[in-house]
């Protein structure tokens, strides 16, 4: 019995370390140095070309090493095995820490002050926002969007959700769904952030209607996937709208092309899908538990809907 990993990340090699560390009683094979594809039952992977995936035939389950499936759901080549995500503390916390480090840098004008400096400008600021005074939505309310939401509000930020499905009994803030909720839901935001996952339902979802219905000078984060963004529409909206600003950390093509439009696009703050970079050690353990209790028989945590597709 032996587990294939891949990844290509730069920290490929701690968590070669780390899993080997882990599965003592198991084989981990590094792709592409695999010696015999059919003792392959389970897979530890990230984005691993489909085309090689689907050579092990005696694949049990397959194990996603972030919280995203997009690169494994659905796919006509792959079987329709097990499909299990990553949700990890850590990983939560990360992305709270850069949502909150976006909306402060929002809320106080922080680049307006490294502005000011590069110009050797003294310019005091009287009218400063506090928690209370902003709007603060969340599109999408899965596990780090609900955990996001329910942290912002401990902090007075004045919250509401945006689902596809029924969340109104869960939180104790507005949530709306559907098209006329959405409408209701956008018009009053301050701060939308988009953590919307990659499915057939969400592709280009933030569109022109949708950006539209923002405020002239709302802030825009997206941490969720760059598939639910339309990049042509958010460029023509910014240069439309020179107050609106947005935070993108993931994009359609990843890395970003070098003649990509949002290089240029005055407002736009980049960042290299970093928002929420997995914890080796934490992810490593919630795989090992999740793997004992599939060879036990028993209910797997964190398994994927495939009909949902997250």
């Amino acid at each position: 019995m032996s587990i294939v990993f891949y990844c290509n990340w730069p920290n490929k090699k701690e968590w070669i370390k780390g899993l080997r560390k882990k599965f003592t009683k198991e084989k981990i094979q590094v792709w592409p140095n695999i010696k015999n594809r059919d003792e392959i039952n389970y897979a530890i992977v990230w984005k691993m070309p489909h085309k090689e995936l689907k050579k092990f035939k005696n694949l049990k389950i397959i194990f996603s090493l972030g919280a995203g499936v997009d690169h494994l759901i659905n796919k006509k080549d792959l079987p329709k095995i097990p499909i299990v995500r990553i949700k990890d503390p850590v990983m939560r916390e990360r992305m709270y820490n850069y949502v909150l480090c976006h909306i402060l840098n929002y809320q106080l004008k922080i680049y307006d002050y490294l502005e000011n400096k590069k110009n050797k400008r003294w310019k005091e600021r009287f009218n400063i926002l506090d928690n209370n005074d902003l709007n603060v939505g969340i599109l999408g309310l899965g596990y780090l969007g609900g955990y996001i939401a329910k942290l912002l509000k401990k902090n007075n930020y004045k919250i509401s959700g945006f689902s596809r499905t029924n969340k109104s009994n869960k939180y104790n803030f507005s949530t709306y769904r559907g098209s006329n909720g959405l409408n209701n839901f956008l018009k009053k935001l301050d701060i939308v952030i988009n953590l919307l996952p990659n499915t057939t339902a969400t592709q280009d979802f933030v569109d022109a209607k949708v950006l539209k219905k923002m405020k002239k000078n709302c802030l825009l984060i997206n941490v969720g996937r760059g598939s639910t963004m339309n990049e042509k529409d958010l460029i023509k909206h910014m240069k439309k709208n020179k107050n609106f600003e947005a935070v993108l950390d993931v994009f359609k093509v990843e890395p970003l092309p070098k003649k990509h439009g949002f290089w240029k696009t005055k407002n736009i703050f980049i960042t290299p899908h970093s928002s929420s970079i997995t914890n080796v050690d934490s992810a490593i353990q919630q795989i090992y538990l999740n793997y004992n209790v599939y060879k036990k028989q028993k209910k797997i945590r964190n398994r994927v809907n495939y009909l949902q597709q997250y």
